[in-house]
């Protein structure tokens, strides 16, 4: 029997590293990533039935709402809460407590990734069940709007990516296909965080819909399952598009800890 662990790893170095190394070895690691995207993200006193809208979500489904911090923006009549942050996306959520609004009150159950796929699918209408919470195609938590809750808290992890904004990509409008850029599909694609039509038959925000099949519905919008194109509608004949994307991080922070450090 043996520790598997490399003694000369950057994680064990850093126990006992030089004070006048550590700068250099934290940001070797990209200490600020690994602060904002590797650990879990609180969200406390939300109030999702007095938020700004996300145009991402699907603007027919007036049950879905999402949240984004402690101090959300009120804006009558809306029930939706603005986007998170694009360098704090939601790839899980861990718990959700509702405090106060017309929905019960108390623990909320999270649900799971398939169900969040049918929900944001081309026929979904975001969580369907009262006291549940969800995570949207684009990164983003909903709730269901008829809950109205108006104090929440959140406890998530967030998605670790690397966000790009491409602000004008080509669209075959026969097609309805961006291919997005060879850059993109070799780092790796994570998620589609915005998609925004600049020309074509139909122009504007679309929402953010399940990888999948091309939606028929107007302004919906999609990664395929390879996650190398956004697919548009075909009928909106879009030609021109600015799409944001979340990458595969290009720093491994596990491979950087696992490997030996050059401060040694």
């Amino acid at each position: 029997m043996s520790i598997a662990t490399n003694p000369v790893s950057l994680g064990n170095i850093l126990n006992k590293i030089l004070l006048g190394q550590l700068g250099s070895a934290l940001n070797q690691m990209q200490l600020g990533v690994m602060l904002r995207q590797q650990m879990p993200i609180t969200l406390r006193r939300c109030s999702p039935a007095t938020a700004v809208t996300n145009p991402y979500l699907k603007a027919g489904q007036s049950v879905a709402e999402t949240i984004t911090g402690s101090s959300p923006a009120a804006s009558p009549g809306a029930n939706l809460l603005g986007q998170l942050p694009d360098d704090a996306k939601c790839n899980t959520i861990l718990r959700a407590t509702s405090i106060a609004g017309t929905g019960g009150l108390g623990s909320l159950i999270p649900d799971t990734q398939a169900l969040n796929d049918t929900n944001f699918a081309t026929g979904g209408s975001g969580p369907a069940t009262t006291l549940h919470i969800g995570v949207s195609p684009s990164g983003d938590i909903v709730t269901k709007a008829s809950d109205a809750w108006t104090s929440l808290d959140v406890v998530y992890i967030p998605e670790k990516c690397d966000v790009v904004e491409y602000p004008a990509l080509s669209v075959v409008a026969a097609t309805g296909i961006c291919a997005l850029p060879v850059t993109a599909t070799t780092q790796g694609v994570v998620l589609l965080m915005e998609a925004q039509a600049l020309a074509g038959t139909v122009n504007g925000t679309n929402i953010i819909i399940t990888p999948g099949a091309i939606s028929t519905t107007t302004k919906q919008c999609n990664l395929n399952t390879a996650k190398t194109q956004v697919q548009f509608v075909v009928a909106d004949a879009v030609t021109s598009a600015r799409v944001k994307v979340g990458l595969v991080s290009a720093v491994n922070q596990n491979q950087l800890l696992e490997a030996a450090s050059i401060f040694i």
